[in-house]
């Protein structure tokens, strides 16, 4: 219509929030833990790589999975998402791919609690899976 956008960042206003989480049943955990292990290392190794070339892996993606005419098959317009998508990924140029900062959590959890979305709030030392991740 030739006018921008408003855009709200929840994030101004206070909304702590967490993308792509990885959940894995108790019993999963509890039961193979060396495979989810493998899982988050294999995840969190991808994004390194993607991060580390984005021009690389946008080609990739449009190689391997965009189908021929999709107006995604463009790796400039891919290469930009992955662009975008960085810094929720690795918020800060020192923050380690697949940490949570407790705090965050913690505080993303109790404004869930505020606002009556959950019942109650999690318990830390369980739902952040300590110990999983290796690399």
């Amino acid at each position: 219509m030739g006018a921008a956008p408003a855009v709200l960042k929840l994030s101004d206003h206070g909304l702590q929030s967490t993308a792509q989480t990885i959940v894995a049943h108790d019993d999963m955990i509890a039961a193979d833990p060396a495979a989810v292990s493998a899982i988050l290392d294999a995840t969190f190794e991808g994004w390194r790589r993607v991060l580390a070339d984005k021009p690389a892996a946008a080609q990739l993606v449009v190689d391997s999975y965009v189908p021929d005419g999709s107006p995604y098959e463009d790796v400039a317009y891919q290469t930009k998402t992955l662009e975008l998508l960085a810094p929720y990924v690795a918020p800060t140029p020192d923050a380690q791919i697949g940490q949570i900062d407790p705090a965050r959590w913690q505080a993303a959890a109790q404004l869930m609690a505020d606002y009556g979305i959950v019942e109650a709030l999690p318990d830390l030392d369980t739902s952040l899976a300590p110990g999983l991740l290796t690399t």
